[in-house]
């Protein structure tokens, strides 16, 4: 059979190869921005790690100018 151009023991072997690759961990970014400028990138293993330290950062930070976020990540 063919598909795409592509034989099928060329999409199995492709699929074998795709099965014995590690799976993509997960990771949390934690990203300060201070008048436009990113100052600060921290990785965290857990969600809620990360969400507490952006909460505090948040307790310092200029509200006008600055920002913070949580971004999910695949590594």
């Amino acid at each position: 059979m063919c598909l795409d151009g592509l034989t099928e023991s060329t999409l199995d072997n492709a699929e074998g190869m795709m099965m014995a690759q590690k799976r993509p961990e997960l990771r949390w970014v934690v990203v300060l921005v201070e008048s436009g400028i990113p100052v600060l990138v921290e990785a965290y293993h857990g969600k809620v790690s990360a969400e507490q330290r952006e909460e505090s950062l948040r307790e310092d930070m200029n509200e006008d100018y600055d920002e913070t976020g949580v971004f999910e990540i695949q590594i």
